[in-house]
């Protein structure tokens, strides 16, 4: 009986260990999940600009629109089960945000003056 109980709680120790290490891989996986978007919505951000400065300003109505300007350019339009979003709110202003798993979410917005997003740019 003795044996059982010491082979039970060396079972038990090791599955607790296991279960912790799980879970910070986990967590390191979502953290890298997160910089690689917080990084492509950055090569978008720069794609749109560009796209705008051999357009007279004018941003496009859809990522689309951008890939076909830029086919040589890899601009990601989703990473696992998360969306890049963009709205173009007029010809000159855009928004373009994602969700991370483990911070708040990323945001750029053609504009950053006061009141400029405050409602144009929510994530729904």
């Amino acid at each position: 009986m003795y044996k059982i109980l010491i082979l039970f709680g060396i079972l038990l120790v090791v599955f607790v260990i296991g279960t912790v290490f799980l879970k910070s891989l986990d967590n390191e996986r979502s953290k890298n999940h997160d910089i690689r978007r917080e990084e492509a919505v950055k090569n978008i951000s720069s794609a749109l600009q560009d796209y705008a400065n051999k357009h007279n300003g004018m941003y496009p109505a859809d990522l689309s629109e951008l890939q076909k300007f830029f086919p040589d350019r890899y601009l990601p339009t989703y990473f696992g089960e998360i969306y890049y979003r963009y709205k173009r709110i007029d010809n000159n202003h855009y928004c373009l945000y994602s969700n991370l798993e483990t911070r708040k979410d990323v945001f750029f917005a053609s504009e950053k003056e006061s009141g400029f997003g405050s409602t144009d740019c929510s994530p729904n």
